[in-house]
């Protein structure tokens, strides 16, 4: 499991870097175009498109809408927390359901790192999706003394209708793909364990984000003229894991769990 837990580490810390390099790139690019004056082949001086208008109203510059200065590419990067429980994973070390054995609270529910890299349209975007996640869940059952630990691990696409107001005050979207569970179950400390992963199978989301740059408009264009921030949002979602054909593999499909987090775009 020490393999599995550092492939895992990488997979996370790759999600993070990409972020990070895609959040410098778009720096160093407003920064070469502001030190640069393009001139066209007949010697005229070529104008940067704005990204800001002023209103009149209120004395400042604000940042045109959304669908108006993002470019074809995006990216995104989460946070989210799940209300996800294994409810039908079988113990390997007690017959009593997983209800009684471990019980419905978590002391580390899923939390999730998921990054989105899509494809801008005029009515919204397709991007492909990658989340990585990590739950934990002691038994509550002094005898068992057990720990579980999950690692989910997701690839898919994503479609979400991200255009059809000029500023993404609302955006559903929906998204499928396939996933995988490493896990681990140990006892007494560590030193008896048992896990692996399953077999890759189906889930399917659906949800909803809500964009917060109203709350703080002028925070919100510091943050698209100085990182590349193209809009911050809060998200509900549901999503099913379904079960793996794998005879041998544990259950680990759920219901329609409900997610929520906090999504960045660059």
């Amino acid at each position: 499991m020490c393999a599995y837990f550092k492939f895992l580490t990488r997979i996370s810390s790759s999600i993070v870097a990409f972020a990070l390099i895609s959040q410098f790139a778009f720096a160093a690019q407003n920064s070469d175009k502001e030190s640069q004056i393009p001139v066209n082949p007949d010697g005229l001086v070529e104008v940067e498109p704005s990204y800001f208008e002023y209103t009149k109203s209120e004395s400042r510059y604000e940042l045109v809408p959304y669908t108006e200065r993002r470019g074809k590419w995006s990216s995104q990067f989460s946070v989210g927390y799940s209300t996800y429980t294994p409810v039908d994973y079988a113990s390997e070390y007690s017959a009593l359901s997983f209800e009684d054995a471990y019980g419905f609270e978590s002391d580390l529910p899923l939390i999730e790192v998921q990054y989105i890299f899509k494809r801008n349209f005029s009515f919204g975007s397709l991007g492909a999706e990658l989340g990585v996640g990590m739950y934990e869940n002691k038994s509550d059952i002094e005898s068992l003394s057990s720990t579980l630990k999950l690692y989910p691990i997701r690839l898919g696409a994503v479609l979400s209708l991200d255009g059809i107001f000029k500023n993404p005050y609302i955006v559903p979207y929906v998204a499928g793909g396939a996933y995988t569970i490493v896990f681990e179950e140990n006892k007494d400390g560590g030193t008896d364990a048992y896990g692996g992963n399953t077999q890759v199978a189906p889930y399917a989301t659906a949800g909803v984000s809500f964009s917060i740059d109203w709350l703080d408009p002028e925070a919100s264009r510091t943050g698209f003229e100085e990182n590349g921030v193209q809009g911050t949002f809060i998200y509900v979602e549901g999503r099913i894991f379904f079960a793996s054909a794998a005879a041998r593999d544990r259950d680990f499909e759920n219901g329609f769990d409900p997610n929520a987090g906090l999504r960045i775009e660059f």
